[in-house]
């Protein structure tokens, strides 16, 4: 998202300073065309984190369109002591 709202004022200031008489339409053009191409790749990525989520929910047994709600760090408990947590991991790992 940054690199398109950067491309779109660069293009803004290329357009502006044509206006002006201080740049030349192929520098508009280029400004123009980062634009472009940095909407493209937001998209690109948008449609790619679309189809990541789908197969993950997918690949758990749910509906590729259920929301996925993910918790803030801040929100985890921390737990009292790193070995606590280890000895229980261990312990429900070797229950049969």
């Amino acid at each position: 998202m940054a690199s398109l709202v950067n491309a779109q004022n660069v293009q803004q200031a290329a357009e502006e300073r044509f206006r002006n008489g201080l740049a030349t339409l192929p520098d508009v053009l280029d400004a123009r065309s980062a634009t472009a191409q940095a909407q493209y790749d937001l998209r690109a990525v948008s449609g790619a984190e679309q189809i990541a989520r789908g197969e993950l929910l997918t690949g758990l047994g749910a509906s590729a369109s259920a929301p996925i709600r993910v918790q803030p760090l801040s929100e985890v408990p921390t737990p009292g002591s790193v070995a606590d947590t280890v000895q229980t991991a261990i312990s429900r790992a070797l229950e049969p």
